[in-house]
């Protein structure tokens, strides 16, 4: 039989970290199915209801401003419109990045991660691209109208390639306000 010293334990890394809380998590955790079915429910009930009160509104909106007679200036045309929105769109997303930032861990996750015996190197990478990647597919969802409204004749691979740029603009936007973050630059770009 071994004796203690023969028995080594390896350091852990950061997804090793992030099993080892997920074990922990699901051994405590007591949702069966019908719990998981019933947020599920609950969730697309109120988002259903949210777009509906907005979607009622806008129609209000509409009929108001259909109600009024048009007003002697040019309309705005519709690419500068589009470009004004992406503008503002990028402006936004950067300065919630930078005051959120990006990469963290809420108070829990810091209070069981850190005091581990781990590499932290790993911990929040999973984080930096979920991120990425909720802020490349709200970029998509938000720029599809635009790209649309940008070409007088729009394309299905002009609108596409739009799309892509924008996602894939997004997902760098995310990595340099990480990188800004990790080196105690936060708050500079808002």
């Amino acid at each position: 039989m071994p004796g203690p010293a023969a028995v080594r334990t390896a350091e852990l890394d950061g997804p090793g970290v992030r099993r080892l809380t997920r074990r922990s998590a699901a051994q405590r955790a007591v949702t069966t199915w019908g719990a998981r079915l019933g947020e599920a429910w609950s969730t697309t009930a109120s988002v259903g209801i949210g777009l509906a009160v907005v979607g009622g509104w806008l129609a209000s909106v509409r009929d108001e401003i259909a109600g009024t007679s048009p007003g002697s200036g040019t309309s705005l045309p519709a690419t500068a419109t589009a470009l004004a929105a992406a503008i503002v769109g990028v402006a936004a997303l950067t300065t919630l990045l930078d005051r959120l930032g990006p990469v963290s861990a809420s108070p829990a996750a810091a209070a069981w991660w850190l005091p581990l015996p781990a590499a932290r190197a790993g911990l929040l990478r999973s984080d930096l691209g979920r991120v990425a990647g909720v802020c490349a597919g709200v970029t998509a969802v938000v720029c599809t109208p635009l790209a649309m409204v940008w070409a007088a004749a729009p394309s299905v691979s002009g609108v596409a390639a739009t799309v892509v740029g924008a996602a894939a603009s997004a997902s760098v936007l995310v990595g340099a306000v990480a990188l800004l973050q990790s080196r105690g630059s936060s708050g500079v770009l808002a």
